[in-house]
């Protein structure tokens, strides 16, 4: 009889779950931050927050329709607004009709681009191991849609 088979039975392998530090998920978020130091992805963040910032500092001057840009690293979030000058949201927080920023969204998807678009805030984390010139692409591509999309 193996040891799995024990198992079988009435013995509980008691090894916790997900939120009590089960020994899976540990072992494969330590061997994600060993591959992360490994091959240099903490640094890697860094260099993306400088194209990334100076990708959408240019957007924001040019789209009227970007209020604010915000990151550190690899983490963004454009924010979407009606008027430029009051800042006033593209769509509302909590606003039953988010029809809008759902086409965005919709549509940025169709072009390859996932992101989370929640009431009038476009959220980017592009991958550690991405391109620059894959994250231009992938800004230049929000840039359409948006241009496309809020040009009324």
């Amino acid at each position: 009889e193996g040891l799995a088979a024990m198992f079988d039975r009435d013995i509980l392998f008691d090894a916790g779950h997900t939120h009590a530090g089960h020994p899976v998920v540990a072992a494969s978020g330590v061997a994600a931050l060993e591959y992360f130091q490994k091959h240099n992805l903490f640094k890697r963040a860094y260099s993306i927050e400088t194209v990334i910032s100076q990708s959408l500092n240019s957007l924001q001057a040019e789209l009227p329709v970007i209020g604010d840009v915000r990151g550190i690293g690899a983490f963004w979030g454009i924010e979407l607004v009606r008027d430029k000058h009051t800042k006033s949201p593209l769509v509302d927080w909590y606003a039953s009709d988010t029809t809008l920023v759902d086409k965005i969204s919709s549509e940025l998807l169709k072009r390859g681009i996932w992101t989370m678009c929640r009431y009038s805030i476009i959220m980017i984390a592009p991958p550690l191991v991405a391109t620059d010139q894959q994250i231009l692409d992938a800004l230049d591509i929000i840039k359409s849609v948006l241009a496309e999309l809020t040009s009324e």
